[in-house]
């Protein structure tokens, strides 16, 4: 639980912070504070966590233009070691907080990312030509996820379409240091990566890059159990965010 010391500390850290990125919302500090702390009632081990650190995820959170925490599912805090055994906070990207973002930067049109469970109808035509066809069996009660797709048009008509099947899934589970991610929120790590893989393919401006850094290379983050050391997106952050 997240102890009124704590608490206020946060609430003071948010109001000397500048969170105009969220418009003229007089309610943001406190949307923001109940939202932390219903994260870390959910998740005891947030409150272990270095302050510093949870101080930093809140920026950014900030930066990025998302709300934490799992009631709005854009981006999510978890406890991590650092390489010095640190217990510490970080933050991670949620499929809606990307598609929040993506939209934000202005280059895309439409979203539409789906999960294909084991007994739905599902067929792909590649070629010059594109085209799925996705039946779901809403009756089914087999939740075995088999692949997710992505369906992105972009403000200049042109449509990207990315296929993650459950083998490619599987790989990159296996060999990501998200791992604990993957394990509460399957689908939603399903999605989230599929529409990763999709705006690869896109060209975004130059003035846009740091942002996109850092969505790209948060699998450096590491769980736990394990140590990290310190990514290109964490300077990238560490640098962008001190104007904050």
């Amino acid at each position: 639980m997240l102890s009124n010391e704590l608490k206020s500390e946060l609430g003071l850290f948010l109001k000397h912070t500048d969170l105009t990125i969220f418009g003229e919302n007089p309610n943001i500090i406190s949307l923001m504070l109940s939202s932390i702390e219903y994260e870390f009632n959910k998740y005891p081990n947030l409150m272990h966590c270095d302050i510093d650190s949870i101080k930093d995820s809140i920026r950014t959170c900030i930066y990025l233009g998302l709300i934490p925490g799992s009631v709005y599912h854009q981006i999510y805090f978890f406890s991590f070691k650092d390489k010095n055994n640190n217990i510490i906070c970080k933050p991670i990207i949620g499929y809606r907080g990307l598609t929040n973002i993506l939209f934000r930067l202005n280059v895309v049109k439409k979203i539409d990312t789906h999960i294909v469970y084991k007994d739905d109808i599902f067929d792909i035509i590649l070629g010059t030509k594109q085209e799925i066809f996705h039946k779901p069996n809403v009756l089914s009660k087999d939740s075995t996820i088999i692949a997710a797709y992505t369906i992105i048009k972009l403000n200049s008509n042109e449509t990207i379409i990315e296929i993650l099947p459950s083998r490619e899934a599987d790989i990159i589970k296996n060999n990501s240091n998200l791992s604990i991610a993957w394990t509460v929120y399957e689908g939603e790590m399903y999605k989230k990566t599929c529409l990763k893989r999709a705006i690869k393919r896109i060209n975004f401006p130059i003035n846009q890059i740091d942002i996109l850094k850092i969505i790209q290379e948060e699998e450096y983050n590491a769980p736990i159990n394990k140590t990290i050391n310190e990514s290109r997106s964490d300077v990238i952050i560490k640098n962008k965010l001190k104007e904050i």
